[in-house]
């Protein structure tokens, strides 16, 4: 099944935070994260551009007190359920940031909470220093998926178009198109093994080991070797059957356009193999 891609589909917004969590921890396996930054906003209405000139100023003011700086936002949303929230989302950013230096989060945090009063009029800023990669993975994005409640936080009324992950230009140390793949490919092994070890078990729940990974490594190897097309199709006998009649390569289909093998959901950019 083709998924569609929206933040607004839970499902879809499930899948892509652990494909994106998955993505942070290759990564970060490599060069290791050594700050999150929160980052709140107070106006009800999100104001992009407002947001977009504040990081900059705050990227900039980082570089030149700090030396090399790299971020990686994650966009959220507050769940409008707080005492003065007026029942309003409120969007907020989660950021991984790379830096030389160590020790030095109550600087940083001074020189954030600095700029982000004067450029945004909010001050709740958060600053941490992470010891791990697995670190960096639960605070920007698989916490999202598995704390109770913080589904509801999924970027959903933000305007159409709004990105809600955010590198600067050379914070991946990995080509993201390979940590894609391999996210892809990782979170795709673990649904196989799950669904396999449901499928094997005897009566109590158990599974041999050996036969269990040998299923494993046929089964990914099968898959790993189909091959997918989108087809033009003719629905027949009460949309039971369906005839094939032309293939949509460089076609538009309901928002998805399938280019060069990929399917690209047209909205959001997202590509699918």
């Amino acid at each position: 099944m083709v998924r569609c891609g929206l933040n607004s589909c839970l499902g879809c917004y499930l899948l892509k935070s652990f494909e994106r969590a998955q993505m942070v921890f290759e990564d970060a396996l490599v060069e290791q994260p050594k700050y999150a930054i929160t980052l709140s906003t107070r106006s009800v209405k999100w104001d992009a551009e407002r947001y977009r000139r504040g990081k900059e100023d705050l990227l900039r003011e980082c570089r030149s007190e700090f030396g090399r700086v790299e971020m990686l936002e994650f966009m959220e949303q507050t769940t409008g359920q707080a005492p003065r929230s007026g029942g309003h989302k409120r969007g907020h950013g989660h950021n991984l940031v790379k830096m030389d230096d160590g020790g030095l989060v109550l600087e940083l945090e001074k020189l954030t909470k600095s700029i982000w009063k004067r450029k945004l009029g909010a001050w709740h800023v958060r600053v941490v220093e992470l010891q791990s990669a697995g670190g960096a993975v639960n605070y920007l994005t698989l916490n999202l998926v598995l704390e109770k409640g913080k589904a509801a936080q999924a970027p959903v009324n933000l305007p159409k178009g709004t990105r809600t992950l955010r590198p600067t230009r050379n914070y991946w140390s990995v080509p993201v198109a390979e940590l894609r793949e391999r996210a892809k490919d990782h979170n795709a092994l673990k649904r196989l093994r799950h669904a396999l070890a449901v499928e094997l078990s005897d009566d109590r729940g158990e599974v041999d080991g050996a036969f269990f990974e040998l299923a494993v490594e046929a089964e990914w190897e099968r898959q790993k070797a189909q091959t997918w097309e989108l087809w033009k199709v003719n629905e027949l006998a009460g949309a039971s059957v369906f005839e094939p009649i032309e293939p949509l390569e460089g076609q538009q289909v309901e928002g998805l356009v399938w280019r060069k093998g990929d399917l690209v959901n047209v909205t959001s950019g997202e590509v699918w193999t």
